[in-house]
C-alpha cells in the first residue's frame, strides 16, 4: 500500500489506483521513487482492496478490475473493465504504443535522435528480409 521502490509501485494496486485517479493516465515516472507526492499518497491511503471472485476466476485470461468510488456524501460510482489497458483485448493504439516505446527508451537513456531511428527500424521489421539493419542500429545505440 505504500511502495518504497519502483518494483513495489508497479505491483501496488493502491498506488496504481491513486495515480490513475489523480492523473487520469499513469506515466512511467509515476512508478519511480520518490513517492512523496502528497496528493497521490493521500489518495493511496483511501484505497481499499476486495477480491472479486468472478475476476479471479477469469485470471490470467483476463486482467479485469472493478473500481467503486464513494464520495464523502455516501454516493457511489462503479466502473468495471474486463481487460486492463494495454492487454491484447484492450490494446494500445499506435500513438499510445509509440509514446510508451519512447518513454521506455528515454528512461534507459537512449538519445532522442536514436529513438526516432530505432522506432523507424522497428516499424520496418515485418517487411525486413534480415535483421542486419536492426542489429547494426542496436549496436549504435549501445555504443552511444
Amino acid at each position: 500500500p505504500e511502495p518504497k521502490s519502483e518494483a513495489e509501485a508497479k505491483l501496488s494496486l493502491q498506488h496504481a489506483v491513486a495515480v490513475a485517479f489523480c492523473k487520469n493516465k499513469p506515466a512511467l515516472e509515476d512508478f519511480s521513487p520518490p513517492f512523496d507526492q502528497t496528493r497521490i499518497a493521500a489518495a493511496r491511503a483511501l484505497v481499499t482492496l476486495k477480491e472479486n471472485e468472478a475476476m479471479t476466476r477469469a485470471f490470467p485470461k483476463q486482467y479485469g478490475a472493478r473500481v467503486t468510488l464513494t464520495t464523502t456524501a455516501g454516493e457511489s460510482v462503479t466502473e468495471t473493465v474486463s481487460s486492463a489497458w494495454g492487454d491484447p483485448a484492450a490494446a494500445l493504439n499506435m500513438q499510445e504504443l509509440e509514446a510508451k516505446f519512447q518513454g521506455l527508451l528515454t528512461k534507459v537513456g537512449v538519445l532522442p535522435s536514436l529513438q526516432t531511428e530505432l522506432a523507424t527500424c522497428v516499424k520496418q521489421l515485418p517487411e525486413a528480409k534480415s535483421l542486419t539493419d536492426f542489429s547494426k542500429r542496436l549496436q549504435r545505440i549501445q555504443a552511444a
